[in-house]
């Protein structure tokens, strides 16, 4: 029989290391020999072996603490708060140190960055979790109040440590958690149209009230407010040359939504005109339409596409709960078994070519698009 591998065991001694060299270098500062000597080895070859990159070995540290913190200390939004500011009984101050020392990083290197903001959202899908234990509000108000919680706690650790007399020692988790549950005990149960689209669009108030009128009509589950805020995200994060027509266009796009119509986007279209959009909105939304068809479009429209569709990227729980508002959407009108074919035959059709039109999508989301619609087969 062959020596058991020790990789596994190996690479946590050198994320081990990363963790001891972060307390007193730094990031930028932490050289792979440093790490190497931390972490009791021999040679700086070792960490090469096992890691291709100082990155790599961070973003693996990132993702342990992440962890670590995040399922420390119960269920409740109290336990999350008290494990990330060092704690309770699962306390791990290295832990919370190192990350706010990666969160500076994070500002000033890319691929840091990149790797935070992947940890991160981890932690916020685990405080939405503990949110909505608490309280049932709908998931973008969940994401909204688990950012501004994550934001406190970053700053109260960072005040505690550096102005103690602005933070008192004890202050913190009491602060935060006061903060946490006035915002989940006081959100509202219902949704507000995003207002960075409302923003952005500049449509007449009387538009906007008959939009979110429309979008909390009672039939929906999927193309509701909630979807508009998912849109909202892409907008925010993608660069646009005409953002004024895509923000009406996403506002817009399904303002009339009856699930066995045939006409749903045109309709919508003839809205936009209605409500003073150019012709353009109008193109955008009727695009729409033709969702899973190898079209040959600006970027503009490309990117306003794939971001209506990024929903089949979405992570697994997303996506599985967005079937089935999908499925109630369409056998509220007609029986499963009917939808069931239907819907069965369309995901079989954007499986025979790309998901998604622009490379900003395709690079990054076309894997678990693919890896999500063949899941649901």
């Amino acid at each position: 029989m062959g020596r058991r591998s020790n990789t596994a065991e190996r690479r946590a001694q050198i994320v081990e290391g990363l963790l001891t060299v972060l307390q007193d270098e730094g990031y930028e500062r932490a050289s792979v020999a440093e790490v190497a000597r931390a972490a009791g080895l021999k040679s700086s070859g070792l960490v090469h072996y096992h890691f291709g990159s100082k990155a790599e070995i961070l973003g693996e540290l990132m993702a342990t603490l992440q962890a670590r913190l995040d399922d420390a200390n119960g269920t409740d939004i109290a336990g999350f708060i008290d494990a990330h500011l060092a704690l309770g009984p699962d306390a791990d101050p290295r832990a919370v140190t190192a990350a706010v020392v990666i969160a500076g990083e994070a500002m000033v290197d890319a691929e840091v960055r990149r790797r935070f903001e992947t940890a991160l959202h981890r932690s916020q899908d685990e405080l939405v979790a503990r949110i909505r234990a608490r309280r049932q509000l709908p998931f973008p108000t969940c994401r909204r109040i688990a950012a501004s919680v994550l934001a406190a706690i970053q700053g109260a650790w960072l005040l505690g440590r550096t102005a103690p007399r602005v933070m008192p020692a004890g202050d913190a988790a009491r602060t935060v958690r006061d903060l946490a549950l006035a915002l989940v005990d006081g959100a509202s149960m219902e949704l507000e149209l995003p207002p960075v689209l409302v923003h952005a669009a500049g449509l007449d108030d009387d538009v906007l009230s008959d939009l979110l009128t429309r979008h909390r009509e009672p039939h929906r589950r999927y193309h509701d407010v909630e979807h508009l805020h998912e849109l909202a995200e892409w907008f925010v994060r993608l660069e646009w040359d005409q953002p004024k027509q895509i923000a009406q266009a996403m506002l817009l796009h399904d303002a009339v939504y009856e699930p066995l119509a045939k006409d749903n986007e045109e309709r919508s279209a003839q809205l936009a005109l209605a409500a003073g959009c150019s012709p353009r909105v109008a193109e955008l939304i009727r695009w729409t339409a033709r969702h899973g068809e190898a079209l040959e479009v600006d970027a503009d429209s490309g990117h306003f596409l794939d971001a209506d569709m990024a929903i089949l990227a979405a992570r697994p729980a997303r996506f599985d709960r967005y079937m089935d508002e999908v499925h109630a959407e369409f056998t509220a009108f007609v029986p499963a078994a009917l939808y069931t074919a239907g819907r069965r035959r369309f995901l079989q059709g954007l499986l025979e070519r790309p998901v998604f039109l622009t490379r900003t999508f395709s690079e990054s989301l076309e894997g678990r698009a693919r890896s999500n619609l063949e899941r649901s087969l």
